[in-house]
C-alpha cells in the first residue's frame, strides 16, 4: 500500500485495548538480559484511502506516476486500520496482533479488479483484501496472511459452480453467493533497503484457492477446502483444492478429479456426496465418489511444485479466449481415447438383511457372477471445443426382493453429452430364474395374439431420470409392465357373449428412488425415498348360463403386490374379488356388459395393517363394432387402518366412493373422468 491519504478516525469500530506480554531487553553490566513484562496496549481504529499494488491485475487498475516511473495500482477507499497509541517504543508483537484480528475477524478494505492468477489465464474478480490470522507449519504458532477475496470466473459449458468441503465431516456444499473466496500464496514480507519485498520467488510456490488458515499448516479437522464443480443431467465432477503455478496455463491440484453418477448422487443429502477428509488416494473411491483412474493409476502428470509437501497433478488446460471471445475454458488433460475405471458395485438400498436391495453393478456379469466385461467411463471436458461427455457402458441396476436374488436387472449404456438429451439406448431387461415360468406363460399367451413378445417386453420397459444440473432433486424410475394378455383372441372373440372361458394375466416389476432435499425437522424426510415392487394380476371368467345372445359369467380376480420402501419397509398387498358379469350381444349396438364384484383388500407393512372391503359396479358398451366405447365405473370401499405413531398406535375408519367415466370415439375423442369422495374418522 502507498499514497495513503484521508485518514479519518471513526467511532464505527471500537478502540482496541488488551494486556500483552512483551520481551524487554535490559543492559546490565554489559550483558543484555531479556525479561517478559506486561503492558497495556491501546489501538485507535481509523479508515483511510490507499492505492493497492495487485499482482496480475488486468482490469480495475489506474496508472500512477512515481519516482521510479509508472505504477499500475488499484484504488481502495475506507480501508480499516489501527493506530497504536501505546505503549510507546513497543511495536505490536504476534500475540497482540493475534488478539486484534481475533476480535475483528479480518482487517482490510474493498477493491474492484480482475486478476490473472499467477499468469495462468485463470481469471478472478477480487472484491476485497484483508489481513487474517493463520498458523505456522507446526499448526500452533501464529503467523499472518494477507488474502485477496472474490469470485472465480468459470466456464460456460455444463453447469460450473464453486463448492466448499468441510474436512472434519466430509460434506460438500455450495459456496453462498455472498461469500468471497480467498486466494493465498506462501511468502513473507521482508525489508529490502527502504522498501519491502516477498522473500519467496513466486516461481517456487503455488497460488492456491484456500483459506488463510491453511497457508502453512497441514490439513486439520476444521480445514475448509474449495473446488470447481461441473454438474450435468446425469453426473457431477469435482476438482478440489485448485492451485496455479506461475506462467503455467494449467489447473493444478493435490486431489485427482472426483466423479459421481446419478446413482451415487441419490444417496447424498448435499450437492455432492460425502468425500471424507479427501486425502485417501490409495483406493478407487474417496468417500462415495469415484477417483478418476485408468488401469489403477492416475493418468495425470505431476508438477515440480508441491502443495504443503504433497504431489500436485496437472488436471486441466486453461484458456481465456474461445473462438475469439473472452471467456474461461478448461480442457481435461488425458487421452480421450482411453476410458476411466469404474468400481465393481455401489449399494443404493439394503433393507431387512437383503430382503429388499437395490444396487448398481458396474461390471457386466454372467449368471454365476463372473465378470464378462469391466465397466468403464468415457468422460471428457473440453471447453475449448465447447463440449463435454459422460458415457458409462454395461451399467446394471439390480433389484433383490423378498429373498429372490437378481429379481430384475436393467443393463445398458448411460450416455450424457453436451447439446444432447441424456439417453439410455436399448436397455436390456433380465428376470430372475424364479420368474421364468411366469414369463414363459405370458409369452405363450402373447404369441397367441399375433403379437411380438420381444418387442412388447422392450416397449414395456420404461426408464425415467431427472437429475438436472444445479438441482438438489434427483429422481430415477424403472418399471416394466407387460401389457395385459387376454385369451382367447382377438378382442372380438374375447368380448363375444358366447365365449365360454376368458383369462387375463399381467406382470409389473419396477424400482424407483426420489431424493428431494427440503426444509424439515423430520429426519425421515431428508432420506431418499426408494423402493421396488413386483406385482401379479389375474382374472378368470367362466360361463355359467348362456341364453342366445346373453351370457352370465362367474368372475374371479386377484392382485398380489410384493414391495419394499425405505420409509415403510417391506410390504404386501393382496386384493381378491368375486362376482358376476352379464354380457349381451345386440345387433348394431354391439356388446353390452354389466359387472358386479365384491371383494377384500389387505395391506401389511411395518407398523401398518389395513383391511378393506369393496363393491364394484361396471357397465360397458361398444357401438358399431367398437368405434364408440362407453364405460361407467362405480366403486365403494371401506377401510380399517391401524398404524404405529410414535410410542402408540392410531386406528381409523375410512369410507370412499369413486365414480369413473370413459368415452371413446375412434379418431375423434377420448374422455376419461374420475371423481372420488372419502371420509375418515379416528376411532382409537
Amino acid at each position: 500500500m502507498y499514497n495513503v491519504n484521508n485518514i479519518i478516525e471513526t467511532n464505527q469500530v471500537q478502540p482496541f485495548t488488551a494486556n500483552v506480554t512483551f520481551e524487554e531487553s535490559v543492559d546490565q553490566l554489559g550483558k543484555e538480559i531479556t525479561t517478559p513484562k506486561n503492558y497495556d496496549i491501546e489501538l485507535q481504529p481509523v479508515y483511510f484511502d490507499a492505492d493497492i499494488d495487485i499482482e496480475g491485475a488486468v482490469s480495475g487498475i489506474t496508472t500512477k506516476l512515481t519516482a521510479d516511473g509508472e505504477e499500475k495500482v488499484t484504488p481502495s477507499k475506507r480501508i480499516l486500520g489501527f493506530v497504536q497509541l501505546g505503549p510507546k517504543g513497543f511495536p505490536l508483537n504476534n500475540a497482540a496482533l493475534q488478539k486484534l484480528v481475533t476480535r475483528q475477524g479480518t482487517i482490510g478494505g474493498p477493491i474492484d479488479c480482475e486478476v490473472d492468477l499467477a499468469g495462468s489465464t485463470q481469471k478472478m474478480r477480487l472484491s476485497r483484501f484483508d489481513f487474517s490470522n493463520s498458523f505456522a507449519a507446526n499448526g500452533t504458532d501464529p503467523v499472518f496472511c494477507v488474502a485477496g477475496r472474490g469470485n472465480v470466473l468459470l466456464p460456460k459449458d455444463g453447469s460450473w459452480s464453486m463448492v466448499k468441503h468441510e474436512r472434519g465431516g466430509g460434506e460438500v456444499s455450495p459456496v453462498p453467493a455472498n461469500l468471497s473466496i480467498p486466494v493465498i500464496r506462501e511468502g513473507r514480507v521482508v525489508k529490502d533497503g527502504n522498501t519491502v519485498k516477498i522473500d519467496t520467488p513466486v516461481e517456487d510456490v503455488l497460488t492456491r484457492i484456500a483459506e488463510p488458515s491453511e497457508l502453512l499448516r497441514q490439513p486439520a479437522a476444521n480445514t475448509v477446502n474449495y473446488g470447481f464443480l461441473q454438474s450435468t443431467d446425469t453426473q457431477k465432477a469435482l476438482f478440489l483444492t485448485p492451485s496455479f503455478k506461475k506462467a503455467t496455463k494449467k489447473l493444478l491440484s493435490k486431489t485427482p478429479p472426483l466423479f459421481v453418477d446419478a446413482f451415487r448422487i441419490v444417496n447424498s443429502k448435499g450437492i455432492f456426496p460425502n468425500i471424507g477428509e479427501a486425502e485417501n488416494l490409495a483406493g478407487d473411491i474417496l468417500g462415495e465418489a469415484v477417483l478418476m483412474k485408468k488401469n489403477g493409476a492416475f493418468p495425470f502428470n505431476t508438477s515440480n511444485l508441491k502443495d504443503l509437501g504433497k504431489d500436485v497433478f496437472e488436471l486441466m488446460d486453461i484458456q481465456d479466449t474461445i473462438n475469439n471471445v473472452k471467456q474461461q475454458g478448461l480442457q481435461l488433460l488425458h487421452n480421450p481415447e482411453e476410458a476411466f475405471d469404474l468400481p465393481t458395485e455401489f449399494e443404493l438400498i439394503d433393507v431387512g438383511d437383503g430382503n429388499f436391495r437395490i444396487y448398481i453393478e458396474y461390471d457386466k456379469k454372467d449368471k454365476n457372477g463372473n465378470v464378462e466385461e469391466a465397466g468403464s467411463l468415457d468422460f471428457d471436458i473440453n471447453s475449448v471445443a465447447e463440449s463435454w461427455k459422460s458415457k458409462m457402458n454395461n451399467i446394471g441396476l439390480v433389484i433383490d426382493l423378498a429373498g429372490i436374488k437378481r429379481l430384475m436387472t436393467i443393463r445398458g449404456n448411460w450416455d450424457s453429452e453436451d447439446g444432447k438429451e441424456s439417453t439410455y439406448p436399448k436397455p436390456d431387461l433380465k428376470f430372475a430364474p424364479e420368474l421364468d415360468p411366469l414369463v414363459d406363460l405370458l409369452e405363450i399367451l402373447q404369441s397367441l395374439q399375433d403379437g411380438n413378445y420381444g418387442e412388447a417386453v422392450q416397449n414395456g420397459l420404461k426408464l425415467a431420470m431427472s437429475n438436472k444440473a444445479g438441482s438438489w432433486e434427483y429422481k430415477f424410475e424403472a418399471s416394466k409392465e407387460i401389457p395385459v394378455l387376454r385369451f382367447p383372441v382377438p378382442d372380438a372373440v374375447y368380448n363375444d357373449p358366447n365365449t365360454p372361458f376368458k383369462l387375463e394375466a399381467g406382470l409389473k416389476i419396477g424400482a424407483y428412488f426420489n431424493a428431494a432435499l427440503k426444509v424439515t425437522t423430520d429426519a425421515n424426510e431428508l432420506l431418499p425415498s426408494a423402493g421396488g415392487v413386483l406385482g401379479f394380476y389375474a382374472r378368470l371368467s367362466v360361463m355359467c348360463v348362456s341364453v342366445s345372445a346373453a351370457t352370465i359369467y362367474a368372475i374371479g380376480q386377484a392382485n398380489v403386490d410384493i414391495a419394499a420402501d425405505t420409509k415403510i419397509g417391506p410390504s404386501l398387498r393382496m386384493k381378491f374379488g368375486f362376482g358376476a358379469q352379464i354380457v349381451v350381444g345386440l345387433p348394431v349396438a354391439g356388446n353390452v356388459s354389466i359387472l358386479f364384484v365384491v371383494g377384500a383388500e389387505i395391506f401389511i407393512a411395518s407398523g401398518i395393517v389395513e383391511v378393506s372391503a369393496f363393491l364394484l359396479f361396471e357397465g360397458h358398451a361398444e357401438i358399431l363394432g367398437g368405434i364408440v366405447s362407453i364405460t361407467i365405473r362405480i366403486e365403494a370401499k371401506g377401510t380399517y387402518s391401524k398404524k404405529q405413531v410414535g410410542g402408540g398406535s392410531r386406528t381409523d375408519l375410512q369410507c370412499q366412493v369413486t365414480f369413473g367415466l370413459d368415452i371413446s370415439i375412434a379418431f375423434i375423442i377420448n374422455i376419461s373422468f374420475t371423481e372420488s369422495w372419502q371420509e375418515q374418522r379416528q376411532i382409537a
